[in-house]
């Protein structure tokens, strides 16, 4: 027996068949229906009605993709809201507070806590491990040092000479051999690195450098059923160059608008299982941030630009989870980690119900019911522009930021030079380490898009919603605004959408 739209309503017909039914109704009238949508309407108690107002509804509107929401809006709101299906979200590290650095103490506590941490990282991948104060007793030996790199200079003839300290001294380290140079000169003040050479009359003749680096992976750890993740920063609401059309461009692809993105079916499958939104910092323009930059703001209070900021996140369907970060630009001290944007500042990022704000760097776990999860760290990037001047192997770096970004994974440090502000004196471990667990590190600060894989990881800086202005040209950026790199978190494969 065939089933007509006269039938809907019959007790006796099957659910597949309905779905099946309903779906082709709507697929006549031109129109998509998300996959969690179409459950929704077939639970209705009268699926025959309903599906012809939603047809109606959406051919007078710009839309094409019916959405639980479209649903939801004949029910009442209280109703509507204890039906939407959330992700859990859990924090795994949010720095909310930090104690300063204010002494002398303070400073010898967290490069000791430091040293100690990447020790661990390192001992076992090196041999014949000596502490600095032992080597007076060697001569020509194989030894191995961990040490905080303190100085490092390059001499005429193109040798490079590390100064190198631990908890019990000060040694030299000569690097002669051509291989090893391109590896020492991406050394930074004050990282932690392993070294093995010969060691004559106290000083060690380099043969090998060992950085925190991760161990080997096999594989990308992936989740169980299709989920897509979105990646956003430096969004830079208030500024006149905030290119609001395209970022309403980005919003309206998400609830189901027509944008010409790409072909209808795609854009259904990947609406109907995004559920989460990354936002790596510089929401807000801020005010007072750079040079002039008064001239280039449109709104000049910084309460009113985070206002602003929520009007636009608000539209965002609350099935899908927003974890947010801060930037420089935003309303948090500089010095590193950044604490979450607080409550009095952004009251109205606050009440959206699917918005969580963290640290930067803060890591959560997404999806834990899912082979354990995924946990995925967001770092606004500040530490980039003191990285990229320094290293002459990174000169393009900040129009291909995934390089600087593996230059810090493989460092194992978020920001190794301390002169970038660190702020911690009470934790047990650094906070801008990196950890081993780490599944996904998502960046912005420089507006250029970039990502790579690298030993079970993936990297992303997501670029910009901001146009250049002239600050950012002064500094070398080559922004790519308007484009957000999607993540399928089932085969962690990236594709790129331009709006």
């Amino acid at each position: 027996m065939s089933l007509t739209l006269g039938g809907f309503d019959s007790p006796k017909t099957q659910t597949g068949e309905l779905k099946h039914e309903l779906l082709k109704r709507i697929l006549a009238s031109r129109l998509q229906i998300a996959k969690n949508a179409l459950e929704l309407l077939a639970q209705h108690p009268n699926p025959n009605e309903r599906v012809e107002q939603l047809i109606l509804q959406l051919k007078e509107s710009d839309e094409f993709l019916i959405l639980p929401k479209h649903l939801a809006q004949a029910q009442p709101l209280k109703e509507a809201k204890q039906k939407t299906t959330r992700e859990r979200v859990e924090i795994v590290a949010n720095y909310a507070s930090t104690k300063p650095l204010e002494s002398i103490k303070d400073i010898s506590k967290y490069f000791a806590m430091r040293f100690n941490q990447y020790k661990r990282y390192l001992q076992n991948r090196l041999k014949n491990v000596q502490s600095i104060s032992n080597l007076k007793k060697i001569n020509n030996e194989k030894v191995s040092v961990i040490g905080i790199i303190s100085d490092r200079r390059k001499t005429h003839r193109g040798n490079i000479i590390l100064k190198l300290e631990d908890l019990s001294g000060e040694t030299t380290a000569i690097i002669t051999n051509k291989e090893l140079i391109p590896q020492a000169e991406e050394m930074l003040f004050d990282e932690v690195i392993g070294i093995t050479g010969t060691i004559n009359k106290g000083v060690i003749f380099v043969e090998e450098i060992t950085v925190p680096d991760l161990p080997i992976k096999k594989e990308l750890k992936t989740l169980e059923n299709t989920v897509y993740a979105a990646f956003l920063s430096d969004v830079h609401v208030g500024s006149k160059k905030f290119l609001s059309d395209k970022f309403e461009n980005m919003l309206a692809f998400i609830n189901g608008k027509e944008t010409g993105a790409l072909i209808w079916e795609e854009q259904a499958e990947l609406i109907d299982n995004l559920k989460y939104i990354f936002v790596a910092g510089d929401i807000v323009d801020g005010i007072g941030v750079y040079p002039g930059q008064e001239k280039e703001l449109n709104i000049r209070d910084i309460f009113a630009q985070y206002k602003e900021t929520a009007k636009f996140f608000e539209k965002i369907p609350e099935s899908i989870q927003i974890i947010m970060c801060p930037g420089n630009h935003d309303y948090v001290r500089l010095a590193q980690p950044q604490p979450p944007i607080e409550k009095d500042v952004a009251p109205d990022l606050y009440e959206l119900p699917n918005t969580t704000l963290i640290s930067s760097p803060g890591i959560v776990k997404i999806r834990p019911q899912e082979n354990n999860g995924l946990n995925v760290l967001l770092y606004h990037g500040t530490s980039i522009d003191t990285i990229v001047p320094q290293n002459p192997n990174l000169k393009d770096g900040y129009k291909h930021p995934e390089k600087v970004m593996l230059t810090l994974l493989k460092k194992r440090h978020l920001s190794p030079q301390y002169e970038s502000g660190i702020v911690t004196a009470e934790f047990e471990s650094d906070p801008l380490a990196i950890p081993e667990d780490i599944d996904i590190i998502h960046t912005g600060h420089v507006h250029s898009n970039g990502a790579v894989n690298y030993r079970g990881v993936t990297l992303i800086n997501s670029g910009t919603w901001q146009d250049v202005t002239d600050f950012q040209k002064f500094l070398g950026h080559e922004p790519t605004p308007a484009r957000v790199p999607l993540l399928n978190l089932k085969t962690r494969q990236i594709r790129l959408l331009e709006f």
